[in-house]
Parts: structure tokens; sequence; C-alpha cells
């Protein structure tokens, strides 16, 4: 029964707020393209997103995988908390997010997730406050075609090596 109610209370939790923009380009700003690709039958995920713009890089890719997610929604709004993540750990303070999956830019700008997405996109929510400048778009899948390949190249990798265990989301 505690349980439940913490449940409850972690639930009712006010997600932080924050105004978004659409994808823009600026001189200053970083864009980063975000996509996972999912194996039903296993739950393992290949993340993989692109750093473009960046000062120093003409693009940076970087690619991640993890076993036990239980939908692609998820492993989509996984996929772009990591990057972000990334993006914070490299100093990175304006940037655009992009992703192909338009339920979850749509549920992420309008701050309402459903049971599912609640935590991660409160945490996706919570880590962009620490951002000068952030925004999240949603962009056709031909314009995400490297993320794509990297997160399918990474769940290829993954699900091959035996005894992987990723980041056991």
């Amino acid at each position: 029964m505690k349980l439940v109610q913490e449940k409850k209370s972690q639930q009712t939790l006010p997600l932080p707020h924050r105004s978004f923009a659409a994808l823009r380009p600026d001189l200053d700003r970083v864009s980063i393209f975000t996509d996972a690709a999912w194996k039903h039958e296993t739950k393992d995920v290949g993340f993989g997103w692109v750093i473009r713009n960046c000062p120093e890089l003409t693009a940076l890719h970087h690619q991640s995988a993890s076993r036990n997610v239980r939908s692609p929604l998820m492993a989509e709004a996984i996929a772009l908390f990591l990057a972000l993540q990334y993006a914070q750990s490299i100093g990175i303070t304006k940037l655009s997010m992009a992703s192909d999956s338009q339920q979850l830019i749509t549920t992420i700008t309008s701050e309402s997730p459903s049971t599912e997405l609640y935590g991660i996109v409160f945490d996706i929510l919570n880590l962009s406050l620490g951002f000068a400048d952030v925004s999240f778009s949603f962009v056709p899948r031909s314009e995400n075609r490297v993320a794509d390949e990297l997160a399918k190249s990474s769940l290829i990798s993954f699900s091959i090596v035996p005894g992987s265990t990723g980041l056991n989301l």
C-alpha cells in the first residue's frame, strides 16, 4: 500500500517548465539528431545521435545500447535523454534537439506525458533547464538517416555479443 502511495505522489510532481522554439539555425547553436532502434522479441535497443554545427567539429557521432526497454517510444525518449546528457557533459549550452518521433516531440513540448513516459519526460525537461537555450523538434525520417543508421548498427552489434548488458535501463 505504501509503495502505491509513493508511486502516486511521484506521478503528481509538477513537470519542469520550459518554453520551446522550433528547430532553428544559429551559429552558436548545436543541432543534435537522435534515434532509437528497438527489437520487439528481446526488448533490446540501439541508440544513435549526431551532433552538428559544433564549432570544434563538423559532426560528432555517438551510439549506445541497452536491454529491457519496454517500447519503441520509450527507446526514442531514452535516446533523446542520453544525447542531452552527453551534450551537457561536453559543455554545450545552446542546442536544438531533433527526433523523427513526432509523438515524443509532441509529448515533450506539450508537457503532458502519458503514464509510461512521465518519468523520462520529467528527466528530459529537468535536464533541459541546465542549458541556456534548448528546443525540441520533429524531423522527417529522411532528415534523420545518420542517427537512424547509428541506432540500427548499435542494436545489431549489441544483439550479437553474448552477455552484453549495455546501459541496463
